[in-house]
């Protein structure tokens, strides 16, 4: 989740640094995305088991880097966003 969710992110950020105010939907779509993605996160986490985790099996949370980085990239999408919609 934290790859699509960055990827994605990183992508819309992007069109609408280089294309402009035209592409905003994307911009906003994705900080909505980040937000949403860090809530659920923080709540309930993507996998939920009530046994321990096996070895072969996906991390329920992520990690404090995951969380920085996506809330850098929320940072930066506003910050796009508004230059953006200043310009």
């Amino acid at each position: 989740m934290f790859y699509a969710t960055a990827g994605l992110a990183a992508m819309s950020f992007a069109l609408v640094y280089i294309k402009g105010e035209q592409f905003l939907g994307f911009s906003i779509g994705s900080c909505l995305l980040i937000l949403a993605t860090l809530i659920i996160n923080e709540r309930y986490g993507f996998s939920v088991s009530k046994w321990l985790r096996q070895s072969h099996e996906a991390r329920n949370k992520f990690s404090e880097w995951e969380v920085a980085a996506l809330f850098g990239l929320l940072m930066l999408g506003i910050f796009v966003s508004v230059v953006a919609w200043a310009t």
